[in-house]
């Protein structure tokens, strides 16, 4: 038996999907990067978040990014590696799958290699 729970393919399809392409994009090193330059491009274009907006710039950077990859890959929910398994679990269960709850850890990297660490440890420890 695997060190880890897999998240049943019964959950919301695209909360594990939106999972799995943050978690392959992190991991590849393409997330924080397309953060930076899609607030960068908002920026220049003079784009600005609405006083009542929920989220950030990052946030809607990534949200954008990660759609994007979506849209672009045959198997969004599949993981890249089965490595980036207890990481997507550990996003759907730290958002409770709700893929705007994501954002605020995709947009704090070392904030969420901290959370995905700390509830990979304690699934291992249930």
């Amino acid at each position: 038996m695997s060190a880890h729970r897999e998240v049943p393919m019964s959950l919301d399809n695209s909360a594990r999907a939106f999972a799995a392409r943050a978690v392959a994009s992190y991991r590849d090193g393409t997330l924080t990067p397309a953060i930076r330059a899609g607030v960068q491009e908002r920026a220049r274009l003079g784009i600005t978040s609405r006083s009542w907006a929920e989220l950030s710039a990052e946030e809607l950077t990534a949200h954008q990014y990660i759609e994007d990859l979506l849209e672009e890959t045959a198997h969004p929910d599949r993981p890249d590696t089965a490595a980036d398994e207890p990481a997507i679990a550990a996003l759907i269960r730290l958002s409770g799958g709700n893929e705007y709850a994501m954002l605020p850890m995709l947009v704090s990297p070392p904030d969420l290699m901290q959370n995905l660490r700390a509830a990979q440890r304690e699934a291992e420890a249930s």
